[in-house]
C-alpha cells in the first residue's frame, strides 16, 4: 500500500497499524484532474473579464463557495461584482455549468488504482 502526496507514490505501508481502516485522498489532482486548459478558457470567456483580473477575483473569493457557504450562483455573482459586471441567471448558469464541468475529468488510472486498494490493505494487514 503506497501513501500519495500530489499524486505521486510516497512511502509503502508507511504507519499502517492493525484496526485503521481509513485512507484519504486529495481529490483534485489525485481522483479527479485539475481542470484543463480549455476548460479555463471556457470558463474566463464566460467571466467576460481581463484574464488576470477575472482568476484573482475567482481565487480570491472562492473559500466561502468551496465550504458550502454559498451557492454557484452566489459565489460568480460576487466574481462578477468584483469585477464591476452584473452577471444575468442564464449567464450565472452557464459559469456554473462550465466550473462544474472542469472539475469532473476522473483520472482513470487512480480509479483503478483506489479499487486494488482492499487487496493492498490485506496484504499490508499479513505483514504486520
Amino acid at each position: 500500500m503506497w501513501c500519495l502526496s500530489g499524486g505521486r507514490r510516497v512511502a509503502a505501508c508507511a504507519g499502517y497499524r492493525r484496526g485503521v481502516s481509513v485512507l484519504l485522498f486529495d481529490l483534485f489532482g489525485v481522483i479527479a484532474r485539475t481542470q484543463s486548459p480549455g476548460s479555463l478558457a471556457e470558463i474566463e470567456g464566460l467571466g467576460e473579464a481581463p484574464a488576470a483580473e477575472f482568476w484573482a477575483a475567482y481565487w480570491e473569493l472562492r473559500q466561502p463557495y468551496v465550504r458550502g457557504e454559498e451557492t454557484g450562483p452566489e459565489y460568480f455573482q460576487a466574481v462578477g461584482r468584483r469585477l464591476g459586471r452584473t452577471y444575468q441567471p442564464r449567464r450565472l448558469g452557464e459559469l456554473v455549468d462550465a466550473e462544474v464541468r472542469s472539475w469532473s475529468a476522473v483520472d482513470q488510472q487512480m480509479v483503478r488504482f483506489v479499487r486494488r486498494l482492499e487487496i493492498g490493505r490485506a496484504s499490508c494487514r499479513e505483514r504486520v
